[in-house]
């Protein structure tokens, strides 16, 4: 799976000759991320032991809305469009879906595997964007597929199933 994600980033980073520094920063981001994603997994999975999954999200998510709250500029919402307010209203349901999967989930598999699991949403995005690409959508960007980013997606879906269906060894 690791391999399968080091030559897809790769394989990228090759395509984006006039953005490498731009590109570079997002990685960096990205690998932030997955480094607070690893531990915010390590401790729900000792809260979860303790709490119910969907008490633990209305605290952790709902405390920094809470905090968020005063150095918002509700003035930047007066001018969207109802277009805009249902694609906001769909990220909100969105979220709350997914992180309240997420703690499910992380409740009842091991943290490794769901772990494991989240790595395949670059490979997910991967393929939504190929069909958003396909069907010619203006408004977003062209993504770039190769031989060599499709083989390494297959890589890395390879590498997550065997890892999700290995026995965790104590």
């Amino acid at each position: 799976m690791i391999a399968g994600l080091t030559f897809f980033y790769r394989e990228q980073m090759s395509l984006l000759q006039n953005n490498f520094k731009q590109y570079h920063t997002g990685i960096i981001w990205v690998l932030i991320a997955a480094f607070m994603w690893a531990i915010y997994t390590v401790f729900i999975k000792l809260l979860i032991k303790k709490y119910p999954p969907m008490q633990l999200n209305l605290v952790i998510f709902g405390l920094p809305a809470l905090i968020y709250l005063p150095f918002v500029n509700f003035s930047g919402f007066l001018n969207l469009t109802l277009v805009d307010w249902l694609i906001i209203f769909f990220l909100g349901f969105n979220t709350l879906i997914a992180y309240g999967t997420l703690s499910l989930a992380i409740k009842y598999i091991e943290a490794n595997k769901v772990s494991v699991i989240i790595i395949l949403n670059p490979v997910l995005t991967f393929i939504i964007m190929g069909i958003l690409s396909s069907m010619s959508v203006s408004w977003i960007q062209k993504e770039h597929f190769t031989l060599a980013g499709l083989l390494s997606g297959v890589v890395v879906l390879a590498g997550a199933v065997l890892t999700i269906l290995q026995p965790f060894k104590k």
